[in-house]
């Protein structure tokens, strides 16, 4: 029975390099040769899903570079713009360009410096003030609706004055997925936003009254690079929006769940975060 053992335990402790070893008889032999067969497909499987994993860093990490061009034209030309004459309106839409793109190119950067690192440098937990980041997060949510000409309704239920979470991050995904809500909804359409604080858990509710998810979307909405051709707007797009909220929110223990709603019939995300509340 020594060898059989020898076996499941290295297979046990992930060692899948061991030389396999026969005991001599003709029945455990058949099943340590069985065991050694499952030990090479298993570790085929794990170094084709690495090699894929890589493939998608290295997709991320090209596609980030590739945006980094053109948001530098689009800041410029906004920043030169500003230099000349404007109306206060004309004033208060350069401006509200010139803050979004550079929010977007730091955003960008964030996301090489993570492809580039092995186990992610997501940042650490920080105290901040609860009033700070929901206004901050409801300030961003604002602009994207004026951009898609949508009307936003934002509700709050919190009582703590602080939480402790990777701030810049939280307010990220939620942004992404307000921004996914406003690709996805009609012109004079609404989103609304509802915050609540439950159980030591900061929760973002998101609905928008858009065509809703497909039944592949609720399935595979948060994978990394999700292209859903068929639902919402009908147009492809990258699923980095959804997968890096995701990823926020189990970083802080807590999820995302993707549904459609039942009020609105459009789309409905429950982002929830786990935050060192006093």
């Amino acid at each position: 029975m020594q060898p059989l053992i020898e076996a499941i335990e290295k297979i046990k402790e992930q060692d899948l390099d061991y030389g396999a070893s026969y005991s001599g008889i003709r029945e455990f032999d058949d099943c340590l040769s069985s065991i050694d067969d499952m030990r090479t497909a298993l570790k085929a499987s794990l170094e084709q899903q690495w090699k894929t994993e890589q493939d998608k860093n290295q997709q991320m990490s090209a596609l980030s570079h590739d945006i980094k061009t053109p948001l530098t034209v689009v800041r410029g030309n906004a920043e030169l713009l500003s230099e000349t004459e404007l109306t206060k309106e004309q004033r208060t839409m350069i401006d509200s360009i010139v803050s979004s793109t550079a929010r977007i190119q730091n955003y960008v950067q964030k996301l090489i410096d993570i492809t580039k690192s092995a186990d992610g440098d997501w940042g650490t937990p920080e105290e901040v003030r609860t009033n700070d980041l929901l206004f901050e997060i409801q300030k961003q949510a604002s602009e994207l609706a004026e951009v898609y000409r949508l009307k936003i309704s934002w509700n709050e239920q919190w009582h703590s004055q602080t939480v402790t979470l990777m701030y810049e991050q939280v307010i990220r995904a939620v942004i992404n997925i307000i921004q996914n809500a406003s690709e996805h909804t009609k012109d004079g359409g609404s989103i609304t936003v509802h915050v609540e604080e439950t159980n030591k858990t900061l929760s973002f509710t998101v609905e928008d009254d858009g065509t809703g998810f497909t039944k592949e979307a609720l399935m595979h909405g948060t994978e990394p690079f999700f292209m859903d051709d068929a639902g919402r707007t009908g147009e492809a797009h990258y699923g980095i929006g959804l997968y890096f909220a995701k990823t926020i929110a189990e970083k802080h223990g807590g999820r995302i769940v993707l549904t459609n709603s039942e009020t609105t019939g459009g789309a409905k995300v429950v982002i929830c975060f786990h935050a060192a509340i006093p």
